[in-house]
């Protein structure tokens, strides 16, 4: 059939059956638009688990002494010192532990910021040097020699920090917003034996040390405070006659399939442990809940609108058995039967995925900027909810193409095989 022929009964066939046409393009953007949603809501879900993912890494344990709870208070019982962490990293499948310490004595910070000098108490702690040495920003270092006294003691915050003062101070104070990458290399006095609350501890005199912000980290796991080096930390507990040998935490890094089993032997230790893989199973499973909810709704809905679409195909062959069975007494074959009805399938389900597509892709993106417009610019917030491009509304359109021409082929081949005196009936 030549194609100006093609494209002459393509036009006559959607002017004379034009409500059974619009019906069909309204179900196929209707499929193409809830199948649209349902992808971009299940990539921004799994965007979501793979954030979590990289915040939490898989392979981690913090090892803690046991608490004890009496009344009001939560005791630590039990230590774990240089003995312990040799133990801890003899165990099979440990690859590293990166030992965490308090320092036992108050802290105040002060600094000029924004042309003012501000003060606040702090809370430090030391920490394995090779745990945050992703985080520094070049050329600056993450190391401290107390011999040195012009070498300041690197920090380096998390980024719950920058955070915590966007979203609430800066906005009640009338500040502007902080850009993380404005404190990097800002430097602040440290005055240890010293409080801003509560004053100077006992009839000690504080001591100031220069300090300087090297880095701001993401981990998950160091949101208690600002970081700085293990032997900064043992130096200014050792300088006020506080216990240097014993940490407060300790973070072991093993392989996926060894966890348990380390952390099992580190738990018959006497330790308590808490797993990264344990918190990242339960955001997988509330994602994959979520997501295998939203897929029940979408294929609900599709097979609902499948079986009006093919009902709808069914009644639209039928009104047309006899136009079909004069063309095949006219000459026309089987093939070109074929031809013209899957090209009507065809044209109807583009024309209807562009449309459904389109609106669907524009509410999504419009949806995505206007909830992120009306939250605040911190970490936490990913960059887009709903992360689906062109493509992938492409690739829906095609599948939806291939699968009304599925749907319909078999009504369209039994309408070819069938002779045309009974077409004609």
């Amino acid at each position: 059939m030549r194609k100006s022929a093609l494209f002459y009964l393509l036009s006559v066939q959607f002017s004379e059956y034009k409500r059974l046409s619009l019906q069909a393009i309204v179900i196929i953007a209707f499929l193409v638009a809830i199948a649209t949603l349902t992808v971009g809501l299940g990539k921004g879900i799994l965007a979501g688990v793979n954030k979590a993912r990289e915040q939490f890494p898989p392979g981690v344990l913090t090892v803690t002494p046991k608490d004890v709870s009496i009344s009001i208070l939560k005791l630590s019982v039990g230590k774990i010192g240089d003995d312990n962490l040799v133990e801890i990293k003899a165990l099979e499948g440990v690859k590293q532990v990166h030992a965490q310490m308090n320092i036992k004595i108050p802290l105040k910070a002060e600094a000029e910021f924004m042309g003012q000098q501000a003060v606040s108490d702090v809370a430090l702690l030391g920490i394995d040097e090779e745990l945050v040495k992703g985080d520094v920003k070049s050329p600056l270092k993450f190391t401290y020699d107390a011999n040195d006294a012009n070498t300041p003691i690197p920090v380096v915050l998390p980024m719950l920090f920058a955070d915590i003062f966007n979203l609430a101070y800066a906005e009640s104070m009338g500040f502007p917003r902080l850009n993380e990458e404005y404190v990097l290399g800002k430097h602040f006095t440290l005055y240890c034996g010293d409080s801003y609350v509560f004053g100077t501890s006992g009839e000690t005199t504080a001591t100031a040390f220069r300090c300087q912000i090297v880095g701001i980290t993401k981990t998950a796991n160091l949101v208690n405070g600002g970081y700085i080096p293990l032997s900064a930390a043992k130096y200014l507990n050792e300088k006020n006659g506080k216990d240097k040998d014993f940490y407060s935490k300790v973070f072991v890094e093993t392989t996926p399939q060894n966890i348990s089993a380390v952390e099992k032997k580190i738990t018959d230790m006497g330790f308590a442990v808490e797993s990264n893989s344990a918190v990242l199973e339960k955001i997988r499973f509330a994602s994959q809940v979520l997501v295998g909810l939203l897929l029940v709704f979408a294929l609900t809905v599709i097979c609902i609108s499948l079986m009006s679409l093919y009902n709808l195909y069914s009644s639209l062959y039928e009104a047309r058995r006899q136009e079909l069975g004069l063309m095949r007494c006219v000459g026309a074959t089987r093939h070109t039967l074929t031809i013209l009805c899957l090209s009507e399938t065809l044209l109807r389900t583009a024309l209807a995925g562009i449309v459904g597509g389109g609106v669907a892709f524009w509410v999504l993106r419009w949806a995505d900027r206007s909830l992120l417009g009306m939250l605040p610019k911190i970490s936490f917030i990913p960059e887009s909810f709903i992360p689906l491009s062109v493509w992938d509304v492409c690739s829906i359109v095609l599948i939806m193409i291939m699968l009304c021409v599925g749907l319909v082929f078999p009504k369209i081949y039994s309408l070819g095989r069938t002779v045309p005196s009974q077409l004609m009936d």
